[in-house]
């Protein structure tokens, strides 16, 4: 959400709905069908970065009504979640690993660089030159400071999928299927370590 809109991922298209009226939201934009199902959605000023499963679409939404598509790259094996830091996208992007995305010409981003991960990538966010993966098995930390040259720092072993992670200052919270919502010390990047964890009902 950026207020005054939000920005859904509805099957193979991004919707725009205004929010201004919480009680009465209303849909006033939507894209042309994209090429595949939308995952997840980052708006940085007035550019919506996709991640559709097959790739990432770069979205112009200056015109809140009227979204169109200026740029895409496709990334193999599907994507799962996007973090945008600066000019960089990253992207989680399933049994192929993390991928980095140069989305400094939008109509052109371009990969510049991939890192295979012990597992398949669910989530990623990016705080400096750390990235926070979400991956079968666990969290990774992945020091992203020169993007052509990925390298993993740390990582700790959640028991089972990690869906999602979501960083504040030096603590991680990660959604791990089987095991619930743990909490993580990651103020040495190169030994994360737990201090807490919550069992939910269902997987988290």
């Amino acid at each position: 959400v950026v207020l005054p809109f939000a920005y859904v991922g509805v099957g193979p298209r991004l919707a725009v709905v205004e929010v201004s009226d919480q009680s009465h939201p209303k849909l006033i934009g939507k894209t042309d069908l994209l090429p595949n199902l939308v995952m997840a959605v980052e708006v940085v000023e007035t550019l919506a970065y996709v991640v559709d499963w097959s790739g990432l679409r770069v979205i112009d939404i200056s015109m809140p009504d009227a979204p169109r598509i200026v740029g895409s790259v496709d990334v193999p094996d599907g994507t799962w979640d996007i973090d945008v830091e600066g000019t960089m996208a990253y992207i989680a992007g399933g049994v192929s690993g993390l991928h980095v995305i140069d989305v400094s010409a939008p109509d052109a981003p371009h990969i510049v660089s991939s890192l295979d991960t012990p597992g398949s990538t669910y989530g990623v966010q990016i705080l400096g030159t750390l990235a926070y993966v979400a991956d079968i098995g666990g969290m990774l930390v992945i020091d992203v400071s020169a993007p052509d040259a990925l390298r993993i720092m740390g990582s700790i072993d959640t028991s089972s999928v990690a869906r999602s992670v979501h960083v504040v200052g030096t603590v991680a919270y990660v959604a791990d299927e089987s095991s619930g919502l743990q909490v993580i010390d990651v103020s040495a990047p190169d030994a994360p370590r737990f201090v807490g964890s919550i069992d939910t009902p269902g997987f988290a």
